[in-house]
């Protein structure tokens, strides 16, 4: 726990949690509100104020904006809860949407000792993870972007819907807005003129991110 530069008494704190109580984390005192905030700072940092999930950039620093990520929820896996593999720092959307779902492969093995094999993990782990390897971001206009999945990847795909990563598309689409307008009839002329019976769901992808890069060149 050196990275956090934490104090003696924060870490006496933070040894002296039993790995059970699952309120011990949300404590209002002053030992526990340094501690998280120098793990949302120390995050932040790291990852270059984007979310882990949805690789949004914001640049504020405060609790208003960013939460504080137990990748597996602490309510389901206490014993992790200062674990630093299992922490990272998430939007509050995407923090909002994954919520307390379960993110642990069924198969896996789980003690009090965290997973370190991305297998055992359902989604894109911040941490096991390369995050372009399963979910691409498309970027465009200021500040706005929108994501697809790589190569039909099944964590890609998990961590889209666990995070609702659905409201940058909606966004995107909204037909009040003529740029986005002009973007859902570009990729609407492409299935209409591309799409067959026949075409597959890899296939179908394909079209409409050629769709998309073709609008927003």
């Amino acid at each position: 726990m050196q990275r956090f530069n934490f104090s003696e008494l924060e870490l006496k704190y933070i040894n002296d949690f039993d790995l059970n109580d699952k309120t011990y984390w949300d404590n209002t005192n002053e030992l526990m509100t340094s501690i998280r905030k120098k793990i949302r700072d120390h995050y932040l940092s790291s990852q270059n104020y984007q979310c882990c999930y949805c690789k949004m950039t914001k640049q504020e620093d405060h609790g208003l904006v960013w939460d504080i990520e137990h990748i597996l929820p602490k309510i389901l896996y206490p014993q992790f809860t200062f674990e630093p593999l299992n922490l990272a720092v998430s939007c509050k959307e995407c923090n909002r949407a994954k919520w307390n779902k379960d993110v642990v492969e069924k198969s896996s093995n789980l003690s009090n000792k965290y997973l370190k094999n991305s297998r055992d993990i359902t989604i894109v782990h911040p941490h096991l993870d390369k995050y372009e390897d399963h979910i691409q971001v498309i970027r465009y206009g200021e500040n706005r972007i929108f994501h697809t999945t790589i190569n039909d990847s099944i964590k890609g795909s998990n961590t889209f819907h666990a995070c609702n990563l659905m409201r940058f598309l909606q966004s995107a689409f909204d037909p009040n807005k003529q740029f986005k307008r002009d973007l859902y009839m570009h990729i609407d002329t492409a299935i209409k003129e591309t799409v067959e019976e026949n075409t597959t769901a890899q296939e179908m992808s394909a079209i409409i991110k050629t769709a998309v890069y073709t609008a927003i060149r």
